[in-house]
């Protein structure tokens, strides 16, 4: 019966150490599933800082250029203006010119 004992302890102790030496090649495949991650993060942080810049060096490209339109506009409407008082005074000039020759041909007749 002692033999018997001795043989169940064996073969228990036996088992104590299949577990451990599964659980030790678990705890080393949960560590490289970690290590894995820790560096998918580390890859994925870094294009995500990398996308932030992106974005904020997009949002001021899009400020300047709207500044540069409404610039742009301001100085349509400007030279549209000038253009409408440049031909108000053509129009003033051909017809001061018009009564000026008919004064001229009054005063020649």
């Amino acid at each position: 019966q002692l033999e018997e004992q001795k043989a169940r302890l064996v073969q228990h102790e036996q088992g104590v150490m299949d577990e451990k030496r599964a659980c030790t090649g678990l705890m080393a495949q949960a560590a490289e599933a970690r290590s894995c991650l820790e560096n998918e993060k580390d890859k994925l942080q870094s294009e995500n800082t990398k996308l932030w810049w992106e974005l904020k060096e997009a949002l001021r490209d899009k400020a300047v250029a709207q500044n540069g339109r409404k610039e742009l506009s301001q100085t349509v409407n400007s030279l549209t203006l000038q253009l409408k008082e440049t031909q108000a005074q053509r129009v003033k000039a051909v017809n001061d010119l018009v009564e000026v020759r008919a004064a001229a041909d009054a005063f020649r007749s």
